[in-house]
Formats: C-alpha cells, structure tokens, sequence
C-alpha cells in the first residue's frame, strides 16, 4: 500500500502534526458499542450553547495550540489534512479518541487542534473533552480550572450544562474539563453513567474529540473508547519506543482504527523549505500490524 503525503516540520514541545497516515479499513455498522437508550436525563442536557459559560483562550508563546488565525499556516494546513482525512472516512464518525503510545508523545495539542479544525466549519459544533485523569492538561492550556468537569458529571455533582465551556473566539468551540474526583478513572468510567453521559454528547454536538489516556497503559482507555465510533493514533518520532507503540496498536479495535499521527518529524534532506516550517514526502507506510 502506497501513501503520499506531506508534512511541517517544527520541533516544539509536545506537538507538532508531522505526517497523516490514513488507515482506510472501514469501521463498519456495529463499531459503537453504545448502550445508550437515546433519553436525555435532565442534568445531561447542554440547553442552548450559545448560553453556556465562555472562556477567552490566550494560548502561551510557545505552546503550538490553535494555529489557525494566520500564522502557522503550515502547520494548520496538515491539521485540514487530517480534518479532511475523517471527514472523507467510510465510517463517518462523530465521536472520536486522541491516544498515545506513552505520554509525552503530543496527543493532548493534537486533540485540541483537531477540535479546533473541525470548529472552524461553522455548521459543525464540536465538543473537546478531557477524558486523560491521569495525566489532566488541557485545562492548564487553556488557563481555565479544571472543575467543574466530566469526573464530577459522572458522579453527580455537577450538570453536563455547569461543566461545558464555550471557547472564545471559536463560536462552535466548547470544552469540558477532567473535573477532580477521588474515584480511581477506571471506575469512573466503568459505570452506566458514563456509557450515558457519551451518548448525551453524541447526540448534543456534532463531534466530540476526546483526548483519552494512553492505549495499553490505562484499563480506562478500553472504557472509554468502546463509547467512541474511531480512534486516532498519536506517535513521536525519536521519542515513542517501539514496543509501546507496538502495544497501543494491539489494544485498539482494528474496526475503529481511523488513523496515525506522526509528531515532530525530523528534517529530511529530500523536503522543500518554506520558510521556518517544511513539507517533506513520503511514498511507503506499512500499516499492518505484524512487522
């Protein structure tokens, strides 16, 4: 199987988007395992979103968060590749899982951006969730406090509504936090309440991006992607080990497999420079699963 493609580089933190590798392999009908009976409970009901609280994002110098406002433009190019790349999927799917072989890897600025992108169609209202408790951030890029969020949703103690912010200046942007709980994740998850809450989103938003632990690390990865109808891949070059990344791929469903982000790809001797980003291209990814 042959890929062309094209990527930036920028070595920046934990992320920038190096190469999309598409897997083409179709989801099929039965890829959700929702048991979600389609009633709204009245907590989980967002309202009218354009009444939800609001944050202002001032993204730090340095982070590579949201580059879509002109600068960048590299880079918000491969995150429209990527956006294009679900969008065109045989398996259409509206809720989706950002994870990692390890941590450090970028799945976390990938995940916002790639809500970001889907937000910039203004007739998509896309939902960005912390569902990573273990290792909890995006409220620290935003600036923003953590709780309310999803931990106390599942438990109770807050409404989907109190807990959902809308992100300025994205008009169709929202975010909800990791929330605090001193319930382990994995038993948070492993809970009817959870399986609800993931089909209120479904049926609230256009798309829900939810950046989730690390797959094979976490029984709660298993938990929360079986709510999900696809699953993106996050890799680092020269930093994601090998046997790792070999174990994530194991633990996703080969049905719900959308695809793989490459990270910080080095400089190739071969690429085209355009300014301080690169484009660089590959012909070749094996993407089966026994090499």
């Amino acid at each position: 199987m042959e890929r062309e493609f094209t990527d930036p580089a920028g070595r920046q933190d934990d992320s920038y988007v190096g190469s999309v590798i598409p897997d083409v392999s179709p989801a099929g009908p039965n890829a959700t395992a929702d048991v979600f009976d389609g009633t709204l409970p009245a907590d989980l009901q967002v309202g009218v979103l354009s009444d939800l609280n609001s944050i202002q994002v001032h993204i730090k110098q340095g982070i590579p968060l949201l580059p879509f406002g002109g600068e960048n433009s590299h880079a918000a190019e491969q995150y429209r590749i990527v956006r294009t790349k679900i969008l065109q999927h045989s398996a259409r799917p509206r809720s989706l899982v950002m994870t990692s072989a390890e941590s450090g890897d970028g799945k976390s600025v990938s995940a916002v951006n790639l809500a970001g992108v889907l937000a910039l169609n203004p007739e998509f209202n896309v939902l960005l969730v912390d569902g990573d408790l273990h290792r909890s951030s995006l409220a620290r890029y935003f600036g923003v406090d953590s709780s309310p969020g999803l931990a106390e949703v599942i438990t109770g103690k807050a409404t989907l509504s109190e807990s959902v912010r809308r992100v300025e200046p994205f008009s169709n942007l929202f975010f909800l936090p990791g929330g605090k709980s001193q319930t382990g994740p994995a038993d948070l998850f492993n809970t009817r309440r959870w399986k609800e809450i993931a089909g209120a989103l479904k049926e609230q938003f256009t798309f829900c991006v939810i950046d989730a632990p690390p797959a094979g690390v976490f029984a709660d990865f298993d938990l929360i992607q079986e709510q999900v109808e696809g699953v993106v891949l996050v890799v680092r070059e020269d930093h994601t080990n090998r046997m790792l990344w070999m174990r994530a791929l194991q633990n996703i469903p080969t049905q719900k497999m959308i695809g793989v982000i490459m990270n910080c790809v080095q400089p190739w001797f071969l690429g085209k420079s355009f300014g301080y980003y690169q484009y660089y291209y590959y012909s070749k990814y094996y993407t089966g699963r026994d090499d």
